[in-house]
């Protein structure tokens, strides 16, 4: 193995290693918010009367289907899970997010994400379980149902649909007479049939089994497999990838571009410094310096006299180029010269991007074929 391969996998390994670590913490936030919302779903009045329904509702009908909603997903390809939305609306570590961008390709990253994902629902799925047994043993609890729809010869076939996986436990299996004996009218005495209302923890119990904890272990023990072979396979296709490029063999790269215009229109797609943007406008003689979100709005669907000459998209090296970067370079009329700048910095002072990262946003540039890259800072300090 040669020095620059056990370099690769070294920090990519650091960076994995980044990765898990701040899932395990939001897998630990999961655990808990499963725990707080299984008591307060069977939090009951003062006579200890459960809302059968909402139990129900969350213990096997959301489970049943968030798992048919990932199995879906992972027959169409899209093998990300919630931690990917949780990324979208920001309520995840930044740092989660910068390890993913130091990851070496799209399917690393994709398989981080998955694995990821099922840690967080795993964690849920044993938190909400916790909450359930820790009820069960602590107090007497009674489950009723009232509704004003819905009957019991209407409920019962969904829910035996749902108990189809454990068939051979009886004790578990739903019943017209169990949900007629279980039902609370407001006018009628209470349900009293102690043989009922309380059998209903077997139901409860075994969908959180068959639908939430065991095809997420298995789901999980996929994933983590899945990152193996990723994390074995990608350092060594990387090293391979960047050495043959490091002399410009590669055809599929766009040429480097290291004259800046003056006088170009600077949008600031990587989120700059304030201090670092200054610095960027007075050395480029910039006319203006636009945020991104003000670029997206005023520029991607406007006519094309109202572009500029000349724009330079400044973009995080170390971030991967994403489809809402190309569609907006798309979107530049022919007359518009767009180049495409990765930045790098280190306290407020931009440094060279690391080589494969230039590779990476050079092969994106000669994809597009309608943006030119450009390096502003290659081998010194700007």
């Amino acid at each position: 193995m040669t020095l620059d391969s056990r370099s690769v996998r070294s920090t990519q390994s650091h960076v994995t290693a980044q990765a898990n670590r701040i899932a395990a913490l939001v897998g630990f936030a999961s655990f808990l918010f499963g725990l707080c919302a299984s008591v307060g779903v069977l939090n009951g009045d003062e006579l200890g009367r459960v809302n059968l329904l909402y139990a129900l509702l969350f213990f096997a009908l959301a489970p049943a289907t968030a798992l048919i909603a990932t199995l879906v997903l992972m027959v169409s390809g899209r093998r990300k899970g919630i931690m990917s939305l949780l990324l979208g609306l920001r309520l995840v570590p930044r740092q989660f997010r910068d390890s993913l961008s130091n990851l070496p390709s799209a399917p690393r990253r994709s398989a981080q994400l998955f694995y990821s994902s099922q840690l967080v629902t795993l964690a849920f799925a044993l938190g909400s379980l916790f909450g359930f047994i820790l009820l069960l043993l602590a107090t007497d609890i009674s489950f009723v149902w009232r509704s004003t729809l819905l009957d019991a010869a209407a409920m019962l076939p969904l829910l035996d649909i749902l108990a189809t996986p454990w068939r051979f436990w009886p004790e578990a299996q739903p019943t017209l007479e169990m949900l007629k004996l279980t039902q609370d009218f407001r006018l009628a005495p209470t349900p009293s049939d102690t043989a009922y209302v309380g059998q209903w923890w077997r139901y409860l119990l075994t969908a959180q089994l068959c639908y939430n904890l065991l095809p997420r272990s298995v789901l999980i023990i996929a994933a983590r497999l899945r990152l193996r072979r990723q994390s074995v396979s990608a350092p060594s296709q990387r090293t391979a990838r960047d050495s043959a490029t490091s002399v410009d063999l590669d055809p599929g790269l766009a040429p480097v571009n290291t004259s800046a215009p003056t006088g170009a229109t600077l949008i600031d797609w990587a989120h700059l410094p304030p201090n670092v943007g200054r610095i960027l406008t007075q050395r480029l003689v910039a006319s203006e310096l636009i945020r991104a979100d003000a670029a997206r709005d005023s520029l991607s669907e406007a006519a094309a006299a109202s572009w500029p000459a000349v724009v330079i998209v400044l973009v995080r090296s170390w971030e991967p180029p994403l489809g809402e970067l190309a569609d907006f370079i798309a979107a530049s009329p022919a007359s518009t010269t767009c180049l495409i700048a990765p930045l790098d910095w280190r306290d407020d002072r931009l440094v060279a991007p690391a080589d494969k990262h230039s590779v990476e946003w050079r092969r994106f540039c000669a994809e597009l074929t309608s943006c030119q890259y450009l390096a502003l800072c290659e081998k010194e300090q700007l």
